[in-house]
C-alpha cells in the first residue's frame, strides 16, 4: 500500500484517506461469512492500511508532517516508475 500512496501523492492527490479506491480488498477477504452482503465492512481495513502506509512513508521521510511529498519521496517515485 505504501507504493500506491506514494504514487497517489506524486499525482497530487492530497487526501488519500477519503479517496474512493477502484480495487478495495475483495469482500470475502475482509468480512465474516455472515456479513457478505455488507461491503462497508472493508472500509476500516482500507483506512487502517492507508494510515500504516502514511506512517511508514513519514518515517522514511518520503512524506513530511503535512503528508506532502518530500524531495526524497519524489526521487523514489521517479526511480520506481522507470525501473
Amino acid at each position: 500500500m505504501a507504493s500506491v500512496v506514494l504514487q497517489l501523492k506524486s499525482l497530487g492527490i492530497a487526501d488519500v484517506l477519503s479517496l474512493d479506491y477502484m480495487d478495495p480488498p475483495p469482500p470475502t477477504s475482509c468480512m465474516p461469512p455472515s456479513a457478505l452482503s455488507n461491503h462497508l465492512w472493508c472500509l476500516p481495513l482500507i483506512v487502517a492500511s492507508v494510515k500504516r502506509a502514511l506512517a511508514l512513508l513519514k518515517a522514511l521521510q518520503a512524506l513530511d508532517d503535512k503528508e506532502e511529498l518530500t524531495p526524497t519521496g519524489s526521487r523514489w517515485f521517479i526511480s520506481s516508475s522507470f525501473s
